[in-house]
C-alpha cells in the first residue's frame, strides 16, 4: 500500500543534513541546539537554523537553511538558543542562505517521483532524489557563499561595511538593518542616510518611528 506521508522524503533531507552538513558545522566550531547551530567569536555570534516546510507532502518535501550574524554580550549566558540570541543580541543579518546569491526564497526540495522531479526542474528550481545528491549541493552552497561571508565579518566595523555595501545594491532588504546597527553603535548621524535609503512608498511612517526610537530624527 502506498504511504501518503511526507516522512520518507523528510528522512532523505535529514540524512543529508546529518551525514554532510552537521559534521562540517561541528568541525568548524559550531555548537548544536536542536536545529540551531551557533559559533561565538568575542561579541559576534554566527548561526544557522533549519526550518522544514509546514506544507510537506508524500510527493514533495522541502526545508530552508537560514544563516545569520548577531552581536551582543553573551558572557553571562550558559546556553545559547534562538530565543536567547534575539533577546540578548542585536541582529545584523538573518535570512535564507539563498539571499547571499540573490535567491531570498530559496528552499531545498526532495522528491522521488519522476513526474514531480520533472515538473519542478521545468521551473528552473533544484530538486534532489537522495541524500547523496542533496548533501554535496548543501556543502557547495555553504563553501561557495556562506563561509566566505562569515569569514569576512569578524568585527562590528566589518559588519557595518557589509551592510553598507549591500544597502546600495538592495536597499529594501539591507538599509534598515544597517541604519539600526549604526544607531545602536552610537553613530546616529551616519545612520540617518540608511534610514532614508530604506524608505519606500507605504513604509515612511514606520521608518520614521523606528528611527525616532533610536534617537534619529528624519525630516
Amino acid at each position: 500500500m502506498k504511504q501518503f506521508s511526507a516522512k520518507p522524503l523528510k528522512e532523505i533531507a535529514l540524512s543529508a543534513l546529518k551525514e554532510y552538513v552537521y559534521p562540517l558545522l561541528i568541525a568548524k566550531g559550531f555548537k548544536k541546539t536542536g536545529g540551531f547551530f551557533y559559533r561565538l567569536e568575542n561579541n559576534i555570534i554566527k548561526h544557522f537554523e533549519i526550518e522544514f516546510n509546514r506544507w510537506n507532502s508524500f510527493l514533495l518535501a522541502g526545508f530552508s537553511l537560514y544563516c545569520g550574524i548577531s552581536f551582543g554580550d553573551f558572557s553571562a549566558v550558559n546556553k545559547i538558543d534562538k530565543n536567547i540570541l534575539f533577546e540578548t543580541g542585536k541582529n545584523i543579518f538573518y535570512d535564507r542562505i539563498g539571499s547571499l546569491w540573490g535567491e531570498s526564497a530559496h528552499e531545498y526540495s526532495v522528491a522521488t517521483e519522476d513526474h514531480v522531479v520533472r515538473s519542478i526542474q521545468q521551473t528552473g528550481k533544484r530538486v534532489y532524489a537522495s541524500a547523496d545528491q542533496l548533501g554535496p549541493a548543501l556543502i557547495k552552497d555553504l563553501n561557495d557563499h556562506v563561509f566566505p561571508y562569515f569569514d569576512d565579518i569578524t568585527t562590528l566595523d566589518s559588519a557595518v561595511g557589509f551592510l553598507k555595501k549591500e544597502s546600495e545594491k538592495n536597499p529594501s532588504q539591507y538599509a534598515f538593518r544597517c541604519a539600526v546597527l549604526l544607531a545602536d553603535l552610537g553613530r546616529k548621524t551616519e545612520s540617518r542616510k540608511y534610514f532614508l535609503l530604506g524608505m519606500v512608498p507605504g513604509n515612511e511612517n514606520t521608518i520614521r518611528k523606528a528611527a525616532a526610537s533610536h534617537g534619529v530624527e528624519l525630516q
